[in-house]
């Protein structure tokens, strides 16, 4: 999926945010909002409200909605529209496995490899910005 073009392609079109659309603005509204509740929770200790919050947002916005709503841009001919959903994809992903290392380490760091990401090494990144 994210072959078409290099990260660095795809982060300069992202970053432009000419080819943006409501639905990418909202998913990125939405992992803040997640990474702000998430950390909360995990600073008061509830472990539990904070697993709860990753599956309903990672199920329910990013697989159920997201995915499905960029699909056509993903097949479409659109080359800029396309990278910046494979960019918002991508961020959103491994924001994700950031959020869900701390509760999740062995799995969340396996796939974090296969992003081939600085860090190489998941337990050193750091965490998401609120």
């Amino acid at each position: 999926m994210f072959e078409s073009q290099t990260t660095e392609d795809r982060r300069q079109i992202a970053e432009d945010g000419k080819q943006k659309t409501e639905d990418d603005l909202k998913m990125q509204t939405e992992v803040k909002r997640v990474v702000e509740v998430v950390t909360k929770h995990l600073e008061d200790f509830n472990f539990h409200l904070a697993l709860e919050e990753i599956y309903g947002s990672f199920w329910h916005q990013f697989c159920d909605w997201y995915i499905e709503a960029v699909k056509p841009r993903l097949r479409g001919g659109d080359e800029a529209s396309k990278a910046a959903a494979q960019q918002v994809l991508r961020e959103s992903l491994l924001t994700y496995l950031k959020l869900l290392h701390p509760i999740m380490p062995f799995i969340t760091e396996r796939l974090w490899r296969l992003f081939d990401e600085e860090p190489k090494v998941l337990m050193l990144a750091g965490w998401p910005a609120k």
